[in-house]
């Protein structure tokens, strides 16, 4: 049983960074705050709070599919930027293990 719920997890996690990644690919020059892409997921039936957010950004980061997350100074804002690979990764003409489910 735990094995299962391990997998849908996996899978729940790989669902959320494509969206996350489709979603930076269909805004304008391919950015967006921390807040917007909440909003996304929490519309899209996705709730998450901004702890796990930031932790799904960051690792997207890691993984060179975001550029940067960059602090818009002197606000509490982070503007997300699409890296050349996360946009081929969104777009589907290239796979990355950071998306895909074990």
């Amino acid at each position: 049983m735990q094995e299962i719920a391990t997998d849908y997890n996996n899978m729940l996690k790989a669902n959320r960074r494509l969206a996350i990644l489709r979603h930076l690919l269909n805004s304008p020059e391919e950015m967006d705050n921390d807040g917007g892409i909440r909003k996304m997921l929490n519309e899209g039936g996705d709730p998450i709070n901004r702890a796990q957010l930031q932790a799904e950004l960051i690792d997207l980061h890691h993984h060179r599919l975001l550029i940067n997350r960059i602090k818009v100074p002197g606000t509490n804002l982070h503007v997300n930027l699409l890296s050349e690979r996360g946009r081929d990764v969104a777009s589907g003409d290239a796979t990355h293990p950071a998306l895909l489910s074990e």
